[in-house]
């Protein structure tokens, strides 16, 4: 199991007939595609 600072633990992961789920673990601080968002890039 791979454990580091900067990647998220993905705890569980199932789907029903529409959609697949991912249980992961809370990241304080936001997601990456919100950081990019409000930067408008990220180097």
């Amino acid at each position: 199991i791979l454990k580091h600072k900067f990647i998220v633990n993905m705890r569980q992961a199932f789907q029903d007939r529409d959609t697949l789920y991912l249980i992961m673990d809370l990241m304080p601080g936001g997601d990456l595609r919100y950081h990019i968002c409000r930067k408008h890039r990220f180097t």
